[in-house]
């Protein structure tokens, strides 16, 4: 049962090292993206002053040039969001099958430690009723032993007393 208590926590220490690194290497993906994102854009601006007009015709605006990628980009976060949620519910479940085997083990082994239990405390039930019992019964004998004690003496007594008038 600790056995796999202990390959439960390993489980779950390596689902958050690996959910970690999966995190990292996304914020590395995402400052690249951007860094790339900003470079690029800063050379379309310096190739659109460059231009005659001062403007470059053929250029796209920002917002349109940036909608089509941010959405592709969104969708992508997306589905790696699903992924992960499907991921985690599906570790989850293994997680919960797994606690739910230790419980049932846990459940049996505190039910063997009750019957256990029980029999112990009957066991030292019929020790006490049995000690007890010797008890009285040494008490009998003791008060039987006291009782011809004193009839000893008394007739010791009795005898002295009568050994002194003779004599």
């Amino acid at each position: 049962m600790a056995g796999i208590v202990e390959e439960s926590k390993a489980r779950r220490n390596e689902l958050a090292a690996a959910r970690e690194k999966e995190g990292e290497q996304e914020r590395e993906e995402m400052l690249k993206s951007s860094e790339v994102r900003k470079e690029s854009s800063k050379r379309e601006r310096e190739e659109g002053r460059t231009s005659k007009e001062g403007k470059n015709p053929l250029r796209n605006s920002s917002r349109t040039r940036r909608s089509p990628n941010r959405s592709e980009e969104e969708n992508q976060s997306k589905e790696m969001d699903k992924e992960m949620k499907t991921t985690m519910i599906r570790e989850m479940r293994e997680e919960i099958k797994t606690l739910r085997k230790e419980l049932a083990a846990v459940r049996e082994e505190n039910g063997e430690l009750r019957k256990e239990l029980a029999t112990v405390r009957e066991e030292m039930r019929g020790r006490e009723e049995k000690g007890q019992l010797e008890e009285a019964d040494w008490m009998k004998r003791m008060k039987m032993i006291e009782e011809k004690m004193e009839q000893r003496e008394k007739k010791e007594r009795k005898n002295n007393r009568g050994g002194w008038k003779n004599g």
